[in-house]
């Protein structure tokens, strides 16, 4: 099916409305989305997390020294932490599973089928959260992996003005 012309142009008139924020206080604003309506909005915020943050990072700097190791540990570090916390809201969001399927077998047996399909309904949200943590810690991981290999190029760099043997490690 193609589109006409005129409704073609209409789409690209529209378009030009919605690219996103484009200021950087909207941008910073959009950052949060995720925290504030997404999954995260309903974890409880670790209030050490840029500590334990930092605390990575420096070990992870005994290993290198270079202008942007600080910022690369931390980078590398906060993606860690945030993958230790998508696998936390996992565990929270299997147990709320768990009670949902604890409940439905108590009471399918005293239901009909109609008040069965009612308490799987309940299931549908946590569902719902276990495949959006998903698509979170894929993310997630993916970004570790090239913060991994950046670092990696940085502690050589580090080792080989050092004088250093290089690694062995991938």
């Amino acid at each position: 099916m193609t589109i006409s012309e005129r409704r073609a142009a209409a789409n690209r008139r529209n378009a030009r409305h919605s690219t996103g924020p484009r200021t950087t206080a909207g941008k910073a604003q959009a950052r949060k989305n995720a925290t504030r309506f997404g999954i995260f909005s309903r974890l409880n915020v670790w209030s050490g997390h840029e500590v334990a943050v930092d605390q990575f990072a420096r070990i992870l700097l005994e290993e290198a020294s270079h202008d942007m190791a600080w910022h690369s540990a931390r980078d590398y570090a906060r993606a860690q932490m945030t993958i230790l916390r998508i696998r936390d809201a996992r565990c929270s969001v299997l147990a709320r599973l768990s009670e949902c399927l604890q409940v439905i077998e108590e009471h399918s047996t005293a239901m009909d089928s109609s008040g069965t399909v009612a308490e799987n309904h309940r299931l549908a949200p946590v569902l719902d959260d276990l495949e959006r943590l998903a698509s979170y810690e894929k993310r997630a991981v993916s970004q570790r992996k090239r913060l991994a290999r950046q670092w990696t190029v940085i502690v050589e760099a580090s080792r080989e003005r050092h004088g250093d043997p290089p690694s062995r490690d991938p």
